[in-house]
């Protein structure tokens, strides 16, 4: 995902790999997930997002 001059970040959108897995971090507070594919990883964020921080999750 490019970031362009103005664009608001509420989240750390990168994931690193790490063997065969997706590692997803919040950047509002601690959770973190683990996921064997990026789509699995996109799913988890965005219920994340959804249930404990929904007014990130509506900027997203």
């Amino acid at each position: 995902m490019a970031e362009r001059d103005g664009d608001e970040r509420p989240w750390i959108s990168s994931h690193t790999r790490s063997e065969a897995a997706i590692v997803g971090r919040c950047e509002f507070c601690a959770w973190y997930a683990v996921a064997d594919s990026h789509t699995a990883m996109v799913q988890r964020y965005q219920d994340h997002l959804r249930e404990t921080h929904p007014d990130a999750w509506l900027r997203a």
